[in-house]
Order: C-alpha cells, then structure tokens, then sequence
C-alpha cells in the first residue's frame, strides 16, 4: 500500500472515529466536531504534500506517525470537550426538556389511540368484525396443521440456508486455495 494511500486510510478512520463522538445533533456538538474535522484534514493535506517531496522511509514512517500522533490528540481533546458539554447544565436541561416533551407527546398520542379504539369498539359492526377475526386467529394459533407446515418450512429454510453457504464456503476456499 502507498504511504498515500495509507495517508488517505488513517485520515478516513480517524474522521469516522469523530463522527462516533458525536452522540446527539446538539449544535454545540455538531461545532467541536467540525472544528475537530478541520484540523484533521489539515494535519492529512499537509502530510499529502509532505508525502510528494519524501521519499526517505524513515522521514516517511516518521511523518505518518506524528500524523497518527497529532490525529490521536486531536480526538482525545475533542472527546473532552464533548464530554464536557454533554455534561453541562444547560444541555443537560435541554435534553430533559426534550425528553419531558417527547414523553408528554407520546402519552398523548397512546391516549388519543385508545379513545378512537374505544370508540370504533362501541359500534356493534366493527366490534362483531373484530371478535369474528379474532377467533379466526385462534382457530389458526389452534391449528396442528399449519403448526406443521411452519415447522417443515423452517427445516427446508435451514436446509436452504445450509446449501448456500456451504457453496459460499466452498467457493472461497477453492479460489483461497485452502
């Protein structure tokens, strides 16, 4: 693999690294972790253009360390400060509030369903077409015969299964020469 390459993997990793930090769309958050991608791509495009005027191993491996050096530092500051705002009083209160809303949203969504659950349930038509329904289902949870189908489609699913990956296997290891 060419140091550039290898540049170019470091960078990718340690900007994915970044994005894991990031645990909520806080806008807080969303800066230092911007401000933290910079100085990543800064500290990789100054390596890219180290890289082109090199050539000496020993220059280079040393170059992709402190690069992988400077990258680490830049994470590990930039989890402190996430950990830092995510414990702060302000985000701690925005996120109870949002969480306190989303709860009073939800107990008003679950009550409104089962006033109109009620509701429907009132009317003789829909009541007689659900119980009918539901002693259709019964009748079918009851079923030895389709107990049985179930059981025989799961074993030729498995069976299924089996023959694929053992040609998956089998395919790999023969072009793996193993």
């Amino acid at each position: 693999m060419s140091d550039e390459m290898r540049a170019n993997e470091m960078k990718d990793e340690v900007i994915h690294e970044l994005t894991v930090l990031q645990t909520t769309d806080d806008a807080n958050q969303e800066e230092v972790v911007d401000d933290a991608k910079k100085k990543i791509e800064e500290i990789f495009n100054d390596l890219q253009d180290w890289l082109k005027d090199n050539m000496d191993p020993e220059a280079v491996k040393a170059a992709l360390e402190k690069a992988r050096q400077d990258s680490k530092d830049v994470l590990n500051r930039t989890k402190d400060r996430l950990v830092e705002i995510g414990n702060s009083e302000q985000f701690q209160s925005t996120m109870e509030a949002g969480k306190e809303f989303i709860q009073g949203t939800g107990e008003i969504i679950i009550d409104g369903v089962k006033a109109g659950t009620d509701a429907l349930m009132r009317n003789d038509t829909i009541k007689k077409i659900v119980d009918h329904a539901d002693s259709k289902l019964d009748v079918l949870r009851e079923s030895e015969g389709l107990k049985k189908t179930v059981e025989a489609a799961e074993e030729v699913t498995e069976k299924v299964n089996k023959a694929v990956f053992d040609g998956i296997k089998s395919f790999l290891y023969k072009k793996n020469g193993e």
